[in-house]
C-alpha cells in the first residue's frame, strides 16, 4: 500500500511531458464536464483534441493514455501503442470493433448491483423487473443485472427489439408476464423523445414505476433516476489512467463508484407509489417535487 503511495505521488508530481490526450467528440456541455472531472484527477498537462467531421486526431509523441469523450471521438483511429480509456458512449464496445487498442470502458451508470440496490429503496416489493434493449452493446449488462437481481429475489424479464416501432406490442406483451417496474437501460436505440412518451404513458396507466439512466430524463416523467453524472465518469476516466500508469491489471468495462439517485415524487404518485422518505435519505437519494 505504501508502495502504491509513493508512485502515485510521482506520477501527480508536476510534469511538462503530454502523456494523456483528451479528445471530445464536440464542446457539448456533458463532454466538458466530463473533461474537468477528469481534471480534479490528473493534474499533470492535458492535450486537448475537438473533433470536426472526418478528422483524425493528432497526439503528441510522448501520448500514452487517450481520454475519449463520446461516440465519434471513441470510434477515432488512434496509434497502436496508446490505451484508450472511452467515455459517454453508451452505444459503443471498443473490443467487438477489431480495435488494435487497449481499450477501457468508463459506463455512464452504476453497477448492476447498484441499480438494483437503488431499485429496492424506491420499490422495496419489486418481484418483476421489464427491461427492453435494441443494441447488441447492452446485452453484457444485462446479464449482470439478472445476476444481481438474483440475490434480491427479482426476476429480471428482458425483451430485445428490432426497433422503437416493436416498442407498443412488446409493453403489451410484458405486462402480460406480470412486470411491476420497469428499467430503461442507457439504449440510443431504444430513448428517444417519442419512445419516452409511450414508455410514460404505459407507466402511468398501469401503475409500473419505470426507472432511467438519466437524471435529466427525470423531470420528464420517470419515476427514479440511477445513474452517475457527468463529472464522475470523467473522474473515473483520471483515476483509470493513474493506473494504467501504474501498470495495474484493469477490467475492460469499469463503474463509476458514486451514484447519482433521484425520485421524482409526481411521478410516483402517477404510479400509486408511496417513497418511503426516510429510507430514501439514508441511501443517499434525492427528491423531485
Amino acid at each position: 500500500m505504501m508502495l502504491f503511495v509513493v508512485l502515485l505521488g510521482l506520477l501527480q508530481s508536476p510534469s511538462t511531458a503530454q502523456e494523456l490526450t483528451a479528445v471530445l467528440s464536440s464542446e457539448l456541455s456533458p463532454y466538458v464536464e466530463a473533461l474537468e472531472g477528469l481534471r480534479t484527477v490528473w493534474d499533470r498537462p492535458i492535450h486537448q483534441v475537438h473533433l470536426e467531421d472526418g478528422q483524425v486526431p493528432q497526439l503528441p509523441s510522448e501520448t500514452r493514455i487517450v481520454v475519449t469523450f463520446g461516440g465519434q471521438a471513441a470510434l477515432a483511429s488512434y496509434p497502436p501503442n496508446v490505451v484508450v480509456i472511452y467515455c459517454l458512449s453508451p452505444g459503443v464496445t471498443l473490443e467487438k470493433r477489431g480495435h488494435q487498442n487497449r481499450a477501457i470502458k468508463i459506463t455512464m451508470i452504476p453497477s448492476a448491483n447498484e441499480v438494483i440496490k437503488k431499485m429496492k429503496v424506491v420499490q422495496p416489493n419489486l418481484r418483476r423487473l421489464g427491461v427492453f434493449w435494441v443494441s447488441a452493446s447492452q446485452e453484457p449488462f444485462l446479464h449482470l443485472l439478472e445476476t444481481a437481481a438474483r440475490q434480491w429475489d427479482i426476476q429480471v424479464v428482458t425483451k430485445r427489439l428490432g426497433g422503437v416501432a416493436d416498442l407498443p406490442n412488446g409493453l403489451r406483451s410484458i405486462l402480460r408476464d406480470g412486470v411491476d417496474g420497469l428499467w430503461l437501460p442507457p439504449d440510443p436505440a431504444i430513448i428517444n423523445p417519442r419512445s419516452f412518451g409511450i414508455f410514460r404513458e404505459f407507466s402511468y396507466a398501469n401503475d409500473v414505476p419505470f426507472y432511467v439512466p438519466s437524471s435529466g430524463l427525470l423531470e420528464k416523467g420517470a419515476i427514479a433516476s440511477i445513474s452517475c453524472g457527468f463529472d464522475d465518469v470523467g473522474r473515473t476516466a483520471g483515476e483509470v489512467a493513474l493506473q494504467v500508469l501504474l501498470g495495474d491489471q484493469l477490467p475492460i468495462v469499469v463503474y463509476p463508484k458514486r451514484v447519482t439517485f433521484c425520485v421524482n415524487l409526481k411521478g410516483a404518485l402517477e404510479t400509486d407509489l408511496a417513497i418511503d422518505l426516510e429510507a430514501l435519505a439514508r441511501n443517499g437519494g434525492e427528491v423531485k417535487e
